[in-house]
């Protein structure tokens, strides 16, 4: 029976018809392609006879059958009351939707009204089961954003059916985009380019080419994050941009990963997000678990808890939905408030079924609403039902021309049976789509789980086939979801990687690992050989070295590898050796990867040069990092094979490590030229990798020959070309060397405390590596000599949680020592020699531990002098200045920061010495400690060693040259800002 309500005029026939629809008032606008405030107009009976074309575009909009056609143009012809009815199957929505009534939540309420006008965290994020109302109050927070200035972008996630990467925010760009007139684009996406490689179709609009760098995939993912939110407030109104983002609960990592990223680049508030999940499907382990608890650590998200309705609230509710039809007896109200318990979809459920007069009630409420579903169904044709189960196995979105190819009947037939679910509130239209979804996922879950599974394994496999005849590109994503659930294991296997490498070239890792692994699943169910499970283990283990999951990583390429080597693909085994190198490097497990890398190196030479080999070279330089005698062997090789097989990244790399090694071997002359050579290389190979690295080389060698200025503008270029890299490591990597170079050689502690700070910052949203260690101890390391005692213990102990699950022997001595040289500071040296005794040689130890340990000794030599254990403190100062001279010497692992340990050891050395009575030894290592710290450009150093030549000319004879030495090392202790040496001093000059 229609819904027959007389008296109705163009206003009221035009809002009847938009509600049915379930519309609002912006979206029937943005479907008829007019104004909102036109139809605002129309519906407050300003506008009483609009055009004729106005009137078509809103049939049209509406999908308005004939004979409701004919009533809402005859009342625009005359503005009188007509008479209408909707159809015999008329209905609301499915859900509480946006025109539904919002009934109760005047807590949430005002929370929306909070967030939206900027007070308190970026995110808020509404949870709650199935139903509870959630995507309700969404559309309330799209609408009342539009009141108050916001621009709205709006998605949101399905739970199968191919989704892909980065939904719903994807989905979000994408609905926005298509509404737009292509005048204002070109605007909206400047400084946008990268968003090219999210929406491919975006270089049809002439958006601004990338740059023609090629970038490791998490890199790149980076500028990815960085262009979407540009995009973001490229669009924003005046009051900003809204992001809503309903059913994250089955959002992937990658998109939570861009969630993230946006919210934390907008410091401004200008961006806020409103979200929507059902708690009752985040186990703790899930993504959406991980993003939750990290916005609340960091004070930018709010979760509310969603509840049912209370009694009075429900029966409002029910109240509105059955408005119009006869009065309900008070005892089937009662009951349909009782079963829906206060959860608003169940609640328009019942009230649905009410108006369809069947039973709206069952024994529970879940099976309730699958029955009302399964009614609707049952209630159109055959045809009709077969179609809606084809429709339901394809997804939530329902390609018209996808429908049509699996149907295989004639297009009219199809669309008949579309218009008729349709008319039964199963299927809506998508406007700009060509395309259809279900009113409701619960209806398409419902259909399909009611098709059995033998049926819907053929559908799947029919849409699969079909996917992949459609289109010169199939949608791999789609095409892989399809086969995986068939028994074609092959098809599913080969589709399933395809999946896997579209999503790593858009830097869903996470999303291409799982695609990997589910296609080697299938390939053992096929049988398949080595040879192709091979190919798949090493992009699992590229996945996971990208993820920082480097355990995982070395079982996967070491897996690949013995499947190459059992194919006799020596090549395969090169090129997958020379992945496992960088799990290694980036763990800090040089000494264990050579180990297991030197081993093989004989069996995989060839008599012609090949890239594998070429890139393992390089690998093996990189493990040979802290041996530059050795890493500069290596890298000849490296070098040669890349000229030879005309691979220009590969020898840039080999030139960018054999600067490197020149320069830890203090040989800056021959290390410059090499290292502008690697820059060329770099440039011409489009590598912004190996371009940062040696732009960052050429900035230190310029410092390290005392070019400060020049060495300044190449740490700009290398910080520059870092950023451009998206490698959160690499920038991290050129500020700590920036700032190295400025607290050593130029004495600006301020400057070296800026860079440091940033560098941490940046580390600790990096994947944790065994390099993040550096900035932080070098940061807590100054900062506790600037007297900050709290904070620069602060900073080591996070610089070795930066770090784990990587922490090296060595990061702990580092960071030991810094602890001891504080505790002595604090007047207890004992606590120093008990934290620096257990950190010393260790039986078997690797080779290059002598320099480590040689950095403890001279502290340790301060605590047993402090504790009058003379005979100890000496043993320790000289066998630290015997290990530092030995490196230097053999000018084979001096590093700088050894020949700066060598100041510190003959300054302790010195001490020691007066001690025992030896004052003219004494004063003559002090002179060459001196001498060392001004070759060095070493200011800290020169300092203590100025302070402690004033101590002993004061108690040892040469009284008159103590205030001149100790008044020069002031100076440079204030300079730097060193406060707790400079009252030390300040003491000793009082006492003069």
């Amino acid at each position: 029976m229609g819904i027959e309500r007389p008296d109705r005029t163009l206003a009221t026939l035009l809002r009847q018809f938009r509600l049915a629809a379930g519309l609002t008032q912006e979206a029937l606008a943005e479907r008829a392609r007019l104004s909102g405030r036109g139809i605002a107009d129309l519906e407050r009976g300003v506008r009483r006879a609009p055009r004729r074309e106005t009137v078509q575009l809103l049939a049209e909009a509406l999908a308005l059958s004939p004979a409701e056609r004919s009533a809402f143009e005859a009342a625009a012809r005359i503005g009188a009351p007509v008479e209408a009815t909707r159809g015999p199957t008329a209905m609301p929505p499915t859900s509480a939707g946006p025109e539904l009534p919002l009934v109760g939540r005047s807590r949430e309420r005002i929370l929306l009204e909070q967030h939206l006008a900027a007070e308190g965290p970026p995110v808020l994020l509404l949870a709650g089961e199935p139903g509870i109302g959630k995507s309700r109050l969404l559309h309330e927070a799209r609408r009342q954003a539009v009141e108050q200035g916001l621009t709205v972008l709006a998605g949101g996630c399905q739970r199968r059916g191919g989704q892909e990467s980065y939904a719903p925010v994807l989905e979000a760009l994408e609905h926005y985009l298509q509404v737009q007139e292509p005048v204002h684009l070109r605007s909206m996406l400047r400084g946008c380019a990268w968003l090219v490689r999210l929406l491919p179709e975006l270089a049809e609009l002439g958006i601004e080419p990338l740059p023609a760098w090629s970038l490791p995939p998490d890199q790149e993912q980076r500028l990815l994050f960085k262009a979407v939110g540009h995009f973001l407030r490229n669009v924003a109104g005046p009051a900003g941009t809204l992001l809503v983002l309903d059913d994250l609960q089955w959002a992937g990592a990658e998109a939570l990963d861009l969630l993230a990223a946006l919210v934390r680049a907008n410091p401004e508030a200008s961006l806020r997000v409103i979200g929507a999940y059902r708690e009752t499907e985040v186990p703790p382990h899930a993504p959406l678990a991980g993003l939750l608890d990290d916005l609340a650590q960091a004070g930018l998200g709010r979760r509310l808890s969603l509840g049912p309705l209370s009694a009075a609230e429900a029966a409002d509710l029910l109240a509105g939905l059955l408005v119009g039809q006869e009065p309900a007896a008070d005892a089937l109200q009662t009951r349909i408030l009782q079963r829906a318990g206060g959860v608003p979809f169940f609640l328009v459920s019942c009230a649905q079924a009410a108006r369809l007069r069947t039973d709206a009630m069952s024994d529970a409420v879940p099976w309730d609403v699958a029955h009302s579903v399964r009614r609707r169904v049952t209630a159109l044709s055959q045809e009709t039902h077969e179609l809606l189960g084809m429709a339901a196995v394809m997804g939530r979105l329902v390609p018209i021309g996808l429908l049509v190819a699996v149907a295989a009947r004639p297009e009219d037939e199809v669309l008949s049976a579309i218009d008729a679910a349709c008319r039964g509130r199963l299927l809506e239209e998508v406007p700009g789509e060509h395309a259809y979804r279900f009113a409701h996922d619960v209806i398409r879950e419902v259909i399909e789980a009611d098709l059995g599974l033998a049926r819907r394994a053929v559908l799947h496999r029919q849409l699969g086939a079909a996917l992949e005849q459609m289109a010169s590109q199939p949608p791999a994503e789609e095409v892989a979801y399809h086969y995986a659930q068939t028994p074609d294991d092959e098809r599913a296997a080969y589709w399933l990687e395809r999946a896997g490498d579209r999503a790593a070239v858009v830097y869903s890792m996470e999303t291409a690992l799982g695609h990997y692994r589910a296609a080697r699943e299938r390939l053992v169910a096929a049988g398949d050989t080595a040879g192709a499970l091979a190919g798949l283990d090493e992009k699992v283990g590229t996945a996971l070295v990208a993820l920082g999951r480097y355990d995982e990583s070395l079982a996967a390429l070491e897996a690949a590898t013995e499947r190459y080597r059992a194919a006799q693909d020596l090549e395969g085994v090169r090129r997958t050796l020379a992945r496992i190198t960088e799990a290694y490097v980036h763990t800090a497990a040089n000494p264990a990867g050579l180990a297991r890398l030197l081993p093989l190196l004989a069996g995989l030479e060839s008599v012609q040069a090949t890239p594998g080999l070429a890139a393992l070279y390089v690998g093996l330089a990189d493990l040979y990092s802290w041996m530059p005698n050795e890493q500069l062997e290596t890298v000849a090789r490296a070098e040669d094979l890349a000229r030879a097989v005309g691979e220009g990244r590969l020898l840039a790399a080999a030139l960018e490590r054999r600067a490197e090694a020149l320069l830890k071997l203090d040989r800056l002359e021959e290390a410059l030229p090499v290292a502008r050579e690697a820059c060329a290389a770099a440039e011409a190979a489009g590598d912004i990798e190996q371009l940062w690295r040696a732009l960052d080389d050429v900035a230190r060698i310029h410092s390290a020959l005392g070019d400060i200025d020049v060495g300044r503008a190449y740490f700009e270029r290398a910080l520059s070309a870092a950023e451009q890299s998206g490698n959160p490591l690499a920038l991290a990597h050129v500020l700590h060397n920036q700032g190295w170079v400025a607290a050593s050689y130029e004495g600006d502690w301020d400057r070296a405390t800026a860079l440091w700070e940033r560098a941490v910052a940046v580390n600790r949203q990096a994947a944790p590596h065994g390099w993040s260690v550096h900035p932080a101890l070098l940061l807590g390391h100054l900062t506790l000599l600037r007297g900050e005692r709290e904070a620069g213990l602060g900073y080591l102990e996070e610089g070795l949680s930066l770090a784990q699950p990587h922490t090296t022997l060595w990061a702990q001595r580092w960071a030991g020592w810094i602890q001891a040289e504080q505790e002595i500071r604090d007047g207890d040296p004992a606590a120093a020699r008990d934290r620096l005794v257990p950190l010393l040689d260790r039986p078997g130890a690797e080779e290059g531990e002598e320099l480590q340990v040689a950095h403890l000794l001279p502290t340790l030599a301060l605590a047993f002098l402090e504790l009058g254990e003379v005979t100890e403190a000496a043993e320790c100062a000289r066998e630290s200045v015997r290990r530092l001279r030995a490196a230097a010497a053999h000018n084979s692992r001096a590093y700088p920061g050894e020949r700066i340990a060598l100041v510190d050891a003959q300054r302790v050395q010195a001490l020691v010495m007066v001690r025992q009575g030896r004052v003219a030894e004494a004063r003559a290592t002090l002179e060459d400690a001196l001498s060392l710290s001004r070759r060095l450009r070493y200011p800290y150093g020169e300092a203590r060693v100025l302070h402690a030549y004033g101590q002993i000319s004061a108690e040892h004879g040469d009284p008159s040259r103590a205030p001149a030495q100790m008044e020069a090392a002031l100076a440079i202790f204030e300079r730097l800002g060193a406060r707790p040496d400079s009252e030390r001093v300040e003491q000793d000059l009082s006492a003069l």
